[in-house]
């Protein structure tokens, strides 16, 4: 089956389950047109979708990938303001036309990556964007401990830190608030976007693995190894030697609430 075959399955499937969310709203409104109609890609080189939640370590993984030789791109490049505000100051009328200043054709003959939620996946299926790339793979990155990436999500949120490279926005003498129903709704959040990825990847029948963060973070070169041979990656690949930048983020503030969180969680649900 062919990639505009599997774009217009993906897209039956998903229609009427994935509600429009603002980024396929706003992205629709900017522009004239977003539903590609040709019928041959446009691209040359495969795309990769790291498909992700929120604190799942995406930001690490695309990290990791954008270091390999003929692999680029892993940035937010579907979120609708950045796709707004790129269309207007290059004077862009399509998501086509958006796409090509996106995706780079020097360089990266073996892989161009997006991230992507679930519900951005089934934008690019309802628009038939599969469609422009003679390949798509994807890749899944989670967590096991989905309790320590709602307190993550938590703690992002009230100090606008979404990085290790990034200042906290606001006074450190300001105290985390613990709020066990906030953390609730994070919690079920995070499960259902997993879900939604799920469903929609499997609607797809797309290539799929999942990484899992605690392992690329214990053992980046067996997790990259993997990746490499999922990918396609020459024979004569090297794994990135050079140390990433992104840390995890820690501190005894965030072990307290997360403890917390679990043995409330527990009190709750036993």
């Amino acid at each position: 089956m062919t990639a505009k075959h599997l774009s217009e399955a993906v897209s039956d499937v998903v229609s009427t389950k994935v509600s429009a969310k603002p980024h396929e709203e706003k992205i629709a409104e900017a522009l004239k047109e977003v539903v590609f109609t040709g019928d041959s890609p446009v691209f040359d080189q495969p795309l990769i979708i790291l498909a992700f939640v929120n604190r799942s370590g995406s930001n690490l993984l695309a990290e990791h990938l954008r270091q390999v030789p003929g692999i680029g791109g892993f940035q937010e490049s579907l979120n609708w303001d950045t796709v707004t505000r790129q269309s207007a100051l290059l004077k862009l009328e399509s998501f086509q036309d958006y796409l090509h200043s996106v995706v780079s054709r020097r360089g990266e003959e073996l892989g161009f990556g997006v991230k992507a939620s679930g519900e951005q996946i089934a934008m690019l299926a309802r628009w038939n964007i599969f469609a422009m790339f003679p390949a798509v793979k994807i890749i899944h990155i989670r967590r096991e401990d989905l309790l320590a990436q709602a307190v993550s999500l938590h703690f992002a949120l009230q100090t606008g830190q979404w990085t290790s490279q990034q200042s906290v926005k606001r006074s450190g003498t300001d105290p985390i608030e613990y709020d066990f129903q906030s953390l609730l709704s994070k919690f079920d959040a995070i499960v259902k976007s997993n879900e939604l990825i799920d469903r929609v990847c499997s609607a797809s029948g797309f290539p799929r693995r999942t990484v899992i963060y605690e392992q690329l973070v214990s053992e980046p070169e067996k997790v990259l190894a993997d990746l490499g041979s999922f990918l396609n990656l020459p024979p004569d690949f090297t794994l990135p030697k050079k140390e990433t930048v992104l840390q995890k983020q820690t501190s005894p503030e965030k072990t307290e609430i997360t403890n917390q969180f679990r043995a409330d969680l527990a009190q709750w649900l036993f």
